[in-house]
Protein backbone atom coordinates (compact mmCIF):
# COMPACT_ATOMS: atom_id res chain seq x y z
CA UNK A 1 0.00 0.00 0.00
CA UNK A 2 3.08 2.54 0.97
CA UNK A 3 4.67 1.95 -2.26
CA UNK A 4 1.34 2.14 -4.37
CA UNK A 5 1.17 5.93 -2.56
CA UNK A 6 4.67 6.44 -3.15
CA UNK A 7 4.70 5.14 -7.03
CA UNK A 8 1.65 7.77 -7.09
CA UNK A 9 3.41 10.60 -5.70
CA UNK A 10 6.41 10.08 -7.77
CA UNK A 11 4.61 10.00 -10.93
CA UNK A 12 2.20 13.42 -10.17
CA UNK A 13 4.85 15.46 -8.59
CA UNK A 14 8.12 13.38 -9.36
CA UNK A 15 9.22 13.27 -6.03
CA UNK A 16 9.59 10.60 -3.03
CA UNK A 17 9.20 11.92 0.47
CA UNK A 18 10.88 11.09 2.89
CA UNK A 19 8.89 10.44 5.35
CA UNK A 20 7.44 7.69 3.58
CA UNK A 21 10.32 6.37 2.29
CA UNK A 22 11.85 5.99 5.72
CA UNK A 23 8.59 4.58 6.73
CA UNK A 24 8.66 1.70 4.08
CA UNK A 25 12.61 1.57 5.15
CA UNK A 26 12.19 0.92 9.05
CA UNK A 27 9.47 -0.99 8.65
CA UNK A 28 10.97 -3.87 6.15
CA UNK A 29 13.59 -4.07 9.29
CA UNK A 30 11.17 -4.04 11.57
CA UNK A 31 9.21 -7.47 10.13
CA UNK A 32 12.52 -8.87 10.31
CA UNK A 33 13.48 -7.79 13.53
CA UNK A 34 10.37 -9.74 14.92
CA UNK A 35 10.52 -12.23 12.32
CA UNK A 36 7.58 -11.63 10.50
CA UNK A 37 9.25 -12.29 7.18
CA UNK A 38 11.57 -14.86 5.86
CA UNK A 39 15.26 -14.25 5.73
CA UNK A 40 17.64 -12.98 7.91
CA UNK A 41 18.20 -9.43 9.60
CA UNK A 42 21.39 -9.53 8.08
CA UNK A 43 20.70 -9.59 4.88
CA UNK A 44 17.71 -6.47 5.41
CA UNK A 45 20.62 -4.56 6.75
CA UNK A 46 23.00 -5.19 4.29
CA UNK A 47 19.93 -5.04 1.42
CA UNK A 48 19.20 -1.43 2.84
CA UNK A 49 23.02 -0.19 2.72
CA UNK A 50 23.74 -1.60 -0.25
CA UNK A 51 20.76 -0.20 -2.09
CA UNK A 52 21.45 3.37 -0.83
CA UNK A 53 24.87 3.41 -2.09
CA UNK A 54 24.55 1.58 -5.36
CA UNK A 55 21.89 4.85 -6.57
CA UNK A 56 23.71 7.23 -4.35
CA UNK A 57 26.51 6.43 -6.14
CA UNK A 58 24.88 6.37 -9.49
CA UNK A 59 23.35 9.79 -8.86
CA UNK A 60 26.84 11.29 -7.69
CA UNK A 61 28.95 9.76 -10.79
CA UNK A 62 26.15 11.52 -13.02
CA UNK A 63 26.47 15.10 -11.56
CA UNK A 64 30.14 14.88 -11.60
CA UNK A 65 30.06 13.94 -14.99
CA UNK A 66 27.33 16.03 -16.16
CA UNK A 67 26.63 18.92 -14.02
CA UNK A 68 23.11 17.93 -13.21
CA UNK A 69 21.53 15.69 -11.40
CA UNK A 70 19.95 12.74 -13.31
CA UNK A 71 18.74 10.70 -10.29
CA UNK A 72 17.40 12.00 -7.07
CA UNK A 73 18.13 11.02 -3.56
CA UNK A 74 14.40 9.68 -2.81
CA UNK A 75 15.33 6.53 -5.87
CA UNK A 76 18.31 5.61 -3.60
CA UNK A 77 16.13 6.01 -0.54
CA UNK A 78 13.21 3.42 -2.14
CA UNK A 79 15.78 1.21 -3.26
CA UNK A 80 17.52 0.70 0.59
CA UNK A 81 13.72 0.46 1.35
CA UNK A 82 13.18 -2.50 -0.77
CA UNK A 83 16.55 -3.59 0.01
CA UNK A 84 15.03 -3.98 3.35
CA UNK A 85 12.29 -5.62 2.57
CA UNK A 86 13.27 -7.95 0.20
CA UNK A 87 17.61 -8.73 1.28
CA UNK A 88 20.68 -7.83 -0.64
CA UNK A 89 20.01 -10.73 -2.81
CA UNK A 90 16.79 -9.70 -4.87
CA UNK A 91 18.89 -6.13 -5.52
CA UNK A 92 20.39 -6.84 -8.73
CA UNK A 93 16.89 -8.48 -10.32
CA UNK A 94 15.22 -5.42 -8.84
CA UNK A 95 17.52 -3.06 -10.66
CA UNK A 96 17.25 -4.84 -13.79
CA UNK A 97 13.77 -5.11 -14.25
CA UNK A 98 13.43 -1.30 -13.23
CA UNK A 99 15.92 -0.52 -15.85
CA UNK A 100 14.31 -2.33 -18.32
CA UNK A 101 10.62 -0.83 -17.48
CA UNK A 102 12.33 2.51 -17.41
CA UNK A 103 13.75 2.14 -20.73
CA UNK A 104 10.43 0.23 -22.49
CA UNK A 105 8.41 3.49 -21.20
CA UNK A 106 10.77 5.71 -22.65
CA UNK A 107 10.95 4.28 -26.00
CA UNK A 108 7.08 3.88 -26.49
CA UNK A 109 6.16 7.61 -25.16
CA UNK A 110 9.16 8.97 -26.97
CA UNK A 111 10.08 10.77 -23.79
CA UNK A 112 13.80 10.61 -24.56
CA UNK A 113 15.16 13.79 -23.14
CA UNK A 114 12.14 14.25 -20.32
CA UNK A 115 12.71 13.46 -17.06
CA UNK A 116 11.09 9.57 -16.26
CA UNK A 117 9.86 8.70 -12.74
CA UNK A 118 12.37 5.88 -11.47
CA UNK A 119 10.55 5.28 -8.23
CA UNK A 120 7.47 3.48 -10.08
CA UNK A 121 10.13 1.18 -12.32
CA UNK A 122 11.87 0.60 -8.64
CA UNK A 123 8.34 -0.64 -7.38
CA UNK A 124 7.10 -2.76 -10.43
CA UNK A 125 10.74 -4.19 -9.88
CA UNK A 126 10.33 -5.31 -6.76
CA UNK A 127 6.83 -6.78 -7.25
CA UNK A 128 7.81 -8.66 -10.39
CA UNK A 129 11.08 -9.94 -8.00
CA UNK A 130 8.91 -11.22 -5.25
CA UNK A 131 6.52 -12.62 -7.77
CA UNK A 132 8.82 -14.08 -9.19
CA UNK A 133 10.89 -15.86 -6.29
CA UNK A 134 7.47 -17.02 -4.63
Amino acid sequence: MLAGILAFIDIKRQILPDELNYTLLWSGLLVHVFGYLPGQLEAAIIGAVAGYLCLFTVAWLFLQMKGKMGLGLGDAKLFAALGAWFGWQALPNILLIASLTGIIYALVTRQYHQRIPFGPCLILGALVSALWNH
